[in-house]
């Protein structure tokens, strides 16, 4: 007897919604839809071929392998340092949430890890491809191609903003006009969501028009930071990171995954010892994330861009540290 042919990518996301929805009804609970851009739904699509648990499975590799990536390119130091560094960072909940979830903020962390390593090395035009990931997520890290262009890194920007520009004008004709459509419903949707947004700035002050233009300042700041601190990819890259999260009107816990790349950068870059405090202070608070909220990690991420915009340092930047994985 023959086979019938493989489903198509579109038809196994639409019966894995409908399966979805009629799992919330038979619980009584209300439907959320996941509004995830046409990027992430093309990756995730081939593990629909796999029984539930061996494609979860298959994608829990991929992800622990990201989180790997970014910590062996990233993090600081050799052997027992480096090794604590990443103790750390699983010691988070938003990154044990981020692996338990599968999140595509793990992908994103890696894809800047491996950005960071090719500017380091020259060779933009590949940078700049590779951060066409943050389209998986685009929340966590939009502004950091940014910040390179700012930064006087043109050909990284170029390499983004060409590979971006094709791969978001596929996702628009595979969508069509109804497509989008369902696609900015779910996003208002999800918008009326508290937990969504909790840990952004929208979530920690409202949305008056004056948190607006108290963003558009953010923004602003951090695109100067970038600017003032061109000589180091690190905090260029810190600063764009910095920026995403003050801007986006959608955050999870989850996402401050991406910030720990932004912490392994800046020590990099041997700051002073109050800086590490700071750092450490703010690990303290990631800690007990849940209970607190997000406002004393919106006052920390605030604290750290100021911190890049004012200076950092009176005196040149010292040369950061020279292992190499």
């Amino acid at each position: 007897m023959r086979r019938p042919p493989l489903p198509t990518a579109v038809a196994l996301v639409g019966t894995g919604v409908a399966a979805v929805q009629a799992a919330a009804a038979s619980i009584d609970t209300s439907w959320q839809p996941f509004a995830n851009p046409p990027p992430l739904a093309w990756l995730v699509a081939p593990f629909t071929l796999l029984p539930f648990w061996a494609a979860y499975l298959a994608w829990e590799v991929l992800v622990v392998a990201a989180l790997l990536l970014a910590w062996r390119l990233a993090a600081p130091g050799a052997g027992w340092t480096k090794l604590a560094h990443l103790t750390a960072a699983l010691s988070l909940i938003a990154v044990v949430l981020a692996l338990w979830l599968g999140q595509a903020c793990v992908l994103v962390a890696a894809a800047v890890a491996v950005a960071w390593w090719l500017l380091r090395r020259g060779r933009d035009v590949e940078a700049g491809l590779v951060l066409t990931v943050i389209l998986l997520k685009p929340q966590d890290a939009f502004l950091v191609p940014i910040a390179l262009l700012v930064a006087g890194r043109v050909r990284a920007f170029a390499g983004w903003a060409l590979a971006a520009g094709l791969v978001a004008a596929i996702a628009a004709l595979t969508l069509g006009a109804h497509g989008l459509q369902e696609m900015l419903r779910d996003l208002a949707a999800l918008e009326g969501v508290a937990l969504n947004h909790r840990y952004a700035v929208s979530g920690t002050l409202g949305q008056a028009p004056w948190v607006l233009g108290l963003q558009a300042l953010l923004g602003l700041g951090a695109l100067y930071a970038a600017w003032r601190r061109r000589a180091s990819v690190e905090m260029v890259i810190c600063a764009g990171l910095l920026g995403s999260f003050l801007l986006t009107p959608h955050l999870s816990l989850q996402d401050f995954t991406v910030l720990i790349v932004a912490a392994w950068l800046m020590l990099r870059t041997a700051p002073p010892l109050w800086f590490r405090f700071f750092l450490l202070t703010g690990y303290a608070l990631a800690v007990f994330a849940i209970p607190i909220g997000g406002a004393p990690l919106l006052v920390v991420e605030v604290a750290w861009l100021a911190a890049l915009a004012a200076g950092l340092q009176n005196h040149q930047d010292r040369r950061p540290q020279q292992d190499d994985p």
